[in-house]
């Protein structure tokens, strides 16, 4: 319910920009009319904190322990270190 309520307020907002710390996976997207959202997950093991679909078929996956995969969606997860 918390969930549905969150996403309601961004509904209508545009992206403007997202960090992602890459220790720990915790993401901020901030939205043009002054909303921020934090995401993170539970370390205790690697689980994916969010995925976006691209327009160009890519995939992109940040999990719990900072790693990433950018791939086509038809391919498999590579999970890299951010540099």
């Amino acid at each position: 319910m918390r969930r549905m309520r969150s996403l309601r307020f961004l509904d209508g907002q545009r992206l403007l920009a997202a960090g992602v710390d890459p220790e720990n996976g915790i993401t901020e997207l901030l939205f043009d009319l002054g909303a921020a959202l934090r995401l993170w997950a539970d370390r205790s093991e690697p689980v994916d904190v969010w995925t976006l679909y691209k327009p160009n078929g890519r995939v992109l996956l940040i999990r719990s322990d900072g790693l990433y995969s950018h791939e086509r969606g038809t391919a498999a997860e590579r999970w890299r270190v951010r540099a």
